[in-house]
């Protein structure tokens, strides 16, 4: 088997104003609408604005930012995304895509998100850093 570097693609969106929020009891308004993915990690971050979500596991959910969520899409899920921002106020965000390994392609799919309270902070000079994954100055995300 060759090696393969995990990391597929980091994307930005936004910052952009949105054209209005939809709730969790429609599948109306995803600024992304329903597609599948397969063998790969999602790690989508809100740094403004409002994340929303829906699958085909029955997950419908809004998140604020500066929060995140996650999917281990594993044999397969079928998503819709976006659309979760009052009209009119910005949204903005990056995802990262990272290949699972070969193992672990056929798991069952997981969702979660976390909320801007539950992640760690460090005070750096200039700044705070958000401690998502791994860990710094003796924090661990």
């Amino acid at each position: 088997e060759k090696e393969c570097d995990p990391f597929l693609m980091c994307d930005e969106f936004g910052p952009m104003p949105s054209t209005g929020a939809y709730g969790n009891d429609t599948d109306e308004g995803f600024d992304v609408p329903w597609h599948p993915h397969h063998g790969m990690e999602i790690l989508s971050y809100i740094v403004e604005g409002v994340g929303r979500h829906a699958d085909s596991m029955g997950n419908r959910e809004c998140y604020q930012s500066p929060g995140f969520q996650w999917m281990s899409v594993g044999s397969g899920i079928e998503h819709a995304e976006g659309g979760g921002t009052p009209a009119g106020e910005s949204t903005h965000g990056f995802q990262i895509w990272l290949r699972m390994p070969v193992a672990n392609m056929d798991d069952d799919p997981r969702y979660g998100t976390v909320e801007p309270s539950a992640i760690p902070t460090v005070s750096l000079e200039g700044g705070v850093v958000r401690v998502i994954a791994g860990s710094l100055g003796g924090v661990e995300g």
